[in-house]
């Protein structure tokens, strides 16, 4: 089993820029998603730039900040159920438009996933699809944690009862009715900003992804930095105290 540490959210503020920086220096990173459109995007290339071993990825955004297309995970679901053509052709738009804005900041892609994992909705992940193979990033994160392999872990079951178990039943329904499947295996979706080195130790996977990279994904932050800040998207979840623990 191969670890991949991944932190989500980089460029959407400084607290989260420093944690990802501060980590990736202490050999506890492996790689970050970039988001386009907060406010903190040129902080995150300038920090990519004077840290050449961290793989960068596009963390798709179309639901916080600028972007151009900007909807709820719950009205890009009905849209793509009710009007298919014209969410794909805004998808696909607002996608180019943002790896083209990190190809212009000379960002190499590695990989792409997405803001509220979006692009698990199928109609939206057929487009990250064609368009990673046309740019050649063959990486792209589906969530495909078991949940009876993560029950087994000797940790409190905190998603029972904070609603990740809720959010793994919708995106693990989306990959069976879009039918999406990957080489790699993801852990985390039910413990989703509650990842601290403890658990990390823990992890177990089902065995048939045990010669597999298994992504491990992360939010970190520094709270006390990003509360000097005026103003963020997200700011409440910027703030809490589960950045600093998965730091």
């Amino acid at each position: 089993m191969k670890l991949r540490i991944n932190a989500d959210d980089f460029g959407i503020s400084p607290g989260v820029n420093s944690a990802i920086e501060k980590m990736f220096r202490a050999g506890r990173l492996h790689s970050a998603s970039m988001i386009c459109g907060c406010g903190y995007f040129d902080e995150a290339v300038a920090i990519t730039k004077r840290n050449p071993g961290l793989e960068v990825g596009l963390h798709f955004n179309a639901t916080v900040g600028s972007s151009q297309f900007k909807n709820g995970f719950l009205s890009l679901f009905v849209m793509s159920m009710l009007n298919k053509k014209l969410l794909q052709e805004e998808i696909e738009k607002e996608l180019r438009a943002q790896i083209s804005l990190l190809e212009k900041s000379e960002i190499k892609i590695t990989h792409i996933d997405s803001h509220r994992h979006i692009h698990m909705i199928p109609r939206i992940f057929s487009v990250v699809e064609k368009v990673a193979k046309e740019k050649g990033i063959e990486r792209i994160r589906v969530v495909n944690e078991n949940l009876l392999t993560t029950m087994c872990i000797k940790h409190p079951r905190s998603f029972l009862w904070n609603g990740g178990v809720i959010k793994w039943l919708v995106l693990t329904t989306l990959r069976l009715i879009g039918d999406i499947s990957s080489k790699r295996y993801f852990f985390s979706i039910l413990y989703t900003c509650e990842i601290t080195k403890e658990l990390i130790n823990k992890i177990k996977v089902p065995k048939k992804f045990r010669d597999a990279e298994v992504e491990v994904m992360v939010h970190p932050g520094d709270p006390e930095l990003d509360a000097k800040v005026a103003k963020l998207e997200e700011r409440a979840h910027l703030l809490s105290s589960a950045r600093r623990s998965e730091t």
